[in-house]
């Protein structure tokens, strides 16, 4: 298995852990992170059939890492879809990511990019760093410098933004309060954005720069 593809399964997982508050989610919420997963699986469910997208999200994340619940692509994308309905941003861009590698779906460029397109517009930064790779690598929509070039610089911007607030909320925090853990792969792709971008902007025309430049301002302005 190639490197990126072990990246792609383990992005599935970010967010697997969930913030936990209200009764039975609370409870599952609870259970997960003592790695009692049999119980938060169950009390997901409980919750998630009656409408809760957060415990659809997070099992969701539970089929797709086989925590508490067989190894099943197939229900991970069934829940995702289910909690994407509600506006998630993150259960949008873990569809785009399954249609874009074909993960538990057939690959289809194109659903991944209207997924994409529905986060990165929410600025999400890692639906935002997904639509600049599709530009840059040509994948499902013409290959587009300017488009690579702005929504990669969409992405670093507020990968930047999320660290600092998460700096601020530690400082913030109890010293008997606990952190949680930062999304590893912020820091992965806030490091690949970094290659991307000098490689697209040595084959640009100072026109095209201008270019990028603006159309990355008009994307920041997307929440």
């Amino acid at each position: 298995m190639s490197l990126l593809r072990i990246m792609i399964l383990g992005a599935l997982l970010v967010g697997a852990t969930p913030c936990v508050h209200g009764d039975s989610f609370e409870e599952g919420g609870e259970a997960y992170k003592k790695g009692d997963y049999e119980t938060a699986a169950a009390k997901f469910q409980e919750v998630a059939e009656k409408g809760d997208h957060r415990a659809m999200y997070a099992l969701g994340s539970m089929y797709a890492a086989g925590n508490g619940l067989p190894l099943d692509y197939a229900r991970a994308f069934e829940w995702f879809s289910k909690a994407a309905k509600y506006g998630r941003t993150d259960a949008q861009y873990k569809l785009g990511l399954m249609y874009d590698e074909g993960i538990g779906v057939k690959q289809n460029y194109k659903r991944a990019i209207r997924l994409y397109d529905g986060a990165a517009k929410k600025a999400y930064a890692h639906a935002q760093f997904r639509m600049g790779l599709l530009y840059a690598r040509g994948n499902g929509v013409k290959q587009d410098k300017v488009k690579a070039y702005a929504w990669f610089k969409a992405a670093e911007i507020n990968y930047a933004a999320e660290r600092e607030r998460q700096a601020r909320n530690a400082a913030a925090m109890d010293v008997t309060e606990q952190a949680r853990p930062g999304d590893i792969f912020s820091e992965i792709h806030a490091g690949m954005i970094q290659t991307e971008m000098q490689e697209i902007t040595s084959g640009m025309t100072p026109k095209e720069l201008q270019e990028a430049q603006q159309l990355a301002q008009q994307y920041l302005q997307y929440r």
